[in-house]
């Protein structure tokens, strides 16, 4: 686990501007728990390897859930997209649930579309795409702690864990509530110019 300190503006009245500081943990690809408004710089060489692995692990899988073969690249092509999203979100905010939920959003929509496209089953495309979102590494260091009587650890842990997974979860929600939301308008457009 790595620890970041970084600088934040005054909390209060008494205490001098660029003094106090908040601590980030560090839990691993994708899972960044920070206190102050924007996460630490990353800088470009981690961003990509982040991408590669993002890209990497939803191919692997992609694979181990026996997603065609001729579904593979589109599948792939989403993990990349909503961690993409989730990296560019994440450096303008530094909530996580925000951060994953769009990301989330961003995947369930691109997995809608390429279900209707491709005449497949929604959740094909849906769970290669959140596959980089899910805090593995945090879900791993909670039962750690939790083992190790760790208790405040596990706390923190655990929150993050919980607060990912709701952003991913809401994200999903959403983009399936404005498929069908879409899907529904179209369809009493379509009505009103050909009525039966």
């Amino acid at each position: 686990m790595r620890r970041y300190r970084f600088r934040l503006p005054a909390a209060g009245p008494g205490s001098p501007a660029g003094t106090d500081y908040g601590t980030g943990l560090h839990g691993g690809t994708g899972t960044v728990y920070a206190s102050g408004r924007r996460c630490p710089a990353v800088s470009a060489r981690e961003i990509v390897i982040r991408l590669v692995f993002s890209t990497v692990s939803t191919v692997g899988l992609s694979i181990l859930f026996y997603i065609r073969p001729r579904r593979l690249p589109l599948a792939t092509l989403g993990g990349f997209l909503t961690y993409a999203v989730y990296l560019l979100v994440h450096t303008v905010l530094a909530s996580e649930f925000v951060c994953n939920m769009l990301a989330s959003l961003a995947g369930a929509l691109y997995a809608e579309l390429l279900a209707r496209r491709t005449r497949v089953p929604v959740t094909v495309y849906t769970i290669p795409c959140v596959i980089p979102l899910v805090p593995g590494s945090v879900l791993y260091r909670t039962m750690s702690s939790l083992v190790q009587s760790r208790l405040s650890d596990a706390v923190t842990y655990g929150l993050n864990t919980v607060t990912v997974a709701l952003g991913i979860a809401s994200g999903i929600v959403a983009g399936s509530v404005l498929a069908i939301l879409y899907r529904s308008l179209r369809e009493r457009l379509r009505n009103r110019r050909h009525p039966r």
